[in-house]
């Protein structure tokens, strides 16, 4: 075999490894991409089903607090207030 010859194996030898090399990280990366897609419409997925929990969680939420008002609190046994009495502190309790 002439030296042509050898670096024409050589430069054929590198360039099937390159493109096997080149092949081997597309398919890898191309599974990452699908495995991230797939991820991601689960996260997607569960975030609509916490969003659903959350929306009947308020919606009972409303419903039980629809229930308190005036007729409600006076039921119970409560009263207006006839004198309003506040505490008042006269003096400045901090200082520079």
């Amino acid at each position: 075999m002439s030296k042509t010859e050898q670096a024409i194996r050589k430069i054929f030898g590198a360039l099937v490894f390159s493109i096997i090399i080149m092949a081997s990280f597309y398919v890898y990366f191309a599974g990452v991409a699908v495995a991230e897609i797939i991820s991601r419409k689960n996260n997607i997925r569960d975030l609509q089903e916490a969003t659903l929990v959350y929306q009947e969680k308020e919606e009972m939420y409303f419903s039980i607090t629809d229930g308190f008002n005036l007729d409600y609190v006076y039921s119970l046994g409560f009263v207006d207030q006839k004198n309003a009495d506040f505490a008042v502190r006269t003096s400045v309790v901090a200082s520079r």
